[in-house]
């Protein structure tokens, strides 16, 4: 901050100084500093771009902006990690880990560790490795590292690993935490529907589903929970909206698994 703040006092004055000798020499400089201000954001105009690309679906091209972008030398850790993080989503793993591993021996700020650390969780997740990704965020969380995220992945992973009890206390943790989070909210739905507490499930997707979640899960254990009620009709509606969200490498549930409802609920009509 301080440097930005005397580089740009240093180029007020020489700017002044330059346009009073003379004009033409003065917007010389202007435009060389121009010049220099784009090459030095180079990367940051790629990411503009590729954010957008991604927002209207391109992902390909989305990825190669974000590759043009890194080949520039002052990278921020920031596009890094949130490149690293797309990678993932398309099931680029490897590609992934190679940009995290060495970053995080980096000294990194506390935001960009906690962010990396994430990503590098979800990789080893979906390297079948949950173990291990669990242990790198129980080390963030041992740490006093806490945020939303950390909450959502860390849940949703002691769910996955069948400690539904353990997975309870930190869901609802992670609710005291952050209780309006579709995320934190859907762990703890689905961690009381797994441990067929259905009362309590439902009281959890009563605060969910008005918040309009993105993810197909929230829609698909609904469906189930309601199903588990006898609530045939509604879980057909939860089973067919899920089926209208976005699936993508991190969703952990196939569609194949909502269509099977879809027909079998069908069947009871």
């Amino acid at each position: 901050m301080k440097k930005n703040i005397i580089f740009t006092i240093l180029i007020i004055i020489i700017f002044t100084i330059s346009f009073n000798k003379n004009k033409i020499l003065g917007l010389i400089f202007l435009l060389l500093l121009f010049l220099f201000l784009l090459i030095k954001n180079i990367s940051n105009i790629y990411v503009f771009k590729a954010v957008k690309k991604y927002k209207n679906g391109d992902i390909s091209e989305a990825l190669k902006l974000y590759e043009k972008a890194l080949k520039h030398k002052n990278v921020s850790s920031t596009i890094k990690i949130n490149y690293a993080y797309l990678l993932i989503r398309e099931g680029e793993i490897e590609k992934a880990l190679k940009i995290l591993e060495p970053l995080l021996k980096t000294n990194l700020k506390d935001r960009d560790k906690i962010n990396a650390t994430l990503n590098l969780s979800i990789a080893l997740w979906k390297k079948d490795n949950l173990k291990e990704a669990i242990n790198v965020l129980e080390n963030l969380y041992d740490n006093n590292y806490k945020n939303t995220v950390l909450y959502q992945n860390l849940g949703l992973f002691y769910i996955l690993n069948g400690d539904l009890q353990k997975a309870l206390d930190f869901n609802l943790e992670a609710y005291e935490y952050n209780n309006t989070d579709a995320s934190i909210l859907d762990n703890l739905a689905i961690n009381y529907y797994m441990l067929k507490d259905y009362d309590k499930a439902l009281d959890i997707y009563e605060k969910l589903i008005p918040l309009n979640p993105s993810f197909p899960t929230a829609y698909y254990y609904y469906g189930l929970t309601l199903k588990m009620n006898k609530n045939f009709k509604d879980a057909l509606e939860m089973f067919e909206k899920s089926l209208t969200c976005r699936f993508s490498y991190l969703t952990p549930i196939k569609k194949e698994e909502i269509l099977k409802e879809i027909e079998e609920i069908k069947q009871n009509l």
